[in-house]
């Protein structure tokens, strides 16, 4: 009700918490065309859009790998 903030993002490398160094797998990535935080699964980068330098992230395929 009212003032509550909703859809706001929080870059997991600054948070801190479970996963390690700060939050970031190897795999996840930073885009080079605007900076974004991204995760590896994004074969783009959500802000911009520009390609994932090192690829697709998931192979192609469309699907998380096992166990999901």
């Amino acid at each position: 009700h009212g003032q509550e903030q909703i859809g706001t993002y929080a870059d997991p490398a600054l948070v801190g918490g479970k996963g390690g160094k700060g939050g970031m797998l190897s795999a996840d990535w930073h885009c080079p065309a605007c900076g974004d935080y991204q995760f590896a699964r994004n074969a783009q980068c959500r802000k911009c859009g520009a390609p994932n330098p090192a690829g697709s992230g998931m192979g192609g395929k469309g699907k998380r790998p096992a166990p999901y």
